[in-house]
């Protein structure tokens, strides 16, 4: 067996390989799922207040922005473990449900978001191993999720923290059975 890869290079690159077949499978730009490329998001609203009462799974009105259109969204904590363990917890995005058809979420009432658990890097490589297990997945399998890379940049308007990361969105369950 060689030794001359250490695990670190190894993830590195398998993790890369997953993301260049997530985002080279060339498909219409219509869906929210289909576009392969990274979506730039700002998530604005009390941040500081969903975060510290997140066992309560509170309903928060944020925006989010992208595209050049905003989005009023309810926003609330989700999960169970992590909620124990994260700084940042899992979130559940609820869209309006008046939302123009040529909107990019169009039909959506609402989605999981996963993102950071904590500040540090070891964190944020651990969101992107993830989504990459899930576009891995759906390589291998006709029942997986789809999964939509974003770039969020937070904007908290309670005034204590901003912060950029990267998280996806999971398709529901609806999109999954294809109801």
């Amino acid at each position: 067996m060689c030794t001359c890869l250490n695990r670190g290079f190894l993830m590195k690159t398998i993790l890369t390989l997953f993301v260049f077949l997530g985002f080279s499978l060339g498909v219409s730009a219509s869906d929210l799922f289909e576009d392969k490329q990274t979506l730039e998001v700002e998530l604005s609203g009390p941040l500081n207040s969903l975060i510290h009462h997140m066992e309560e799974e509170l309903e928060y009105p944020f925006v989010l922005k992208t595209e050049g259109l905003d989005y009023k969204i309810k926003m609330r904590a989700r999960g169970n473990s992590r909620k124990e363990v994260c700084v940042f917890p899992p979130v559940r995005l609820e869209f309006e449900d008046n939302l123009p058809e040529q909107s990019l979420f169009f039909g959506q009432d609402d989605l999981k978001l996963v993102t950071h658990c904590h500040k540090s890097d070891k964190a944020q490589a651990n969101t992107l191993k993830e989504y990459a297990a899930y576009k891995f997945f759906l390589l291998i399998s006709e029942a997986a999720f789809r999964v939509r890379l974003l770039q969020i940049n937070y904007v908290d308007t309670d005034g204590k923290r901003d912060t950029r990361r990267y998280g996806y969105l999971i398709e529901s369950w609806g999109e999954l059975a294809g109801v």
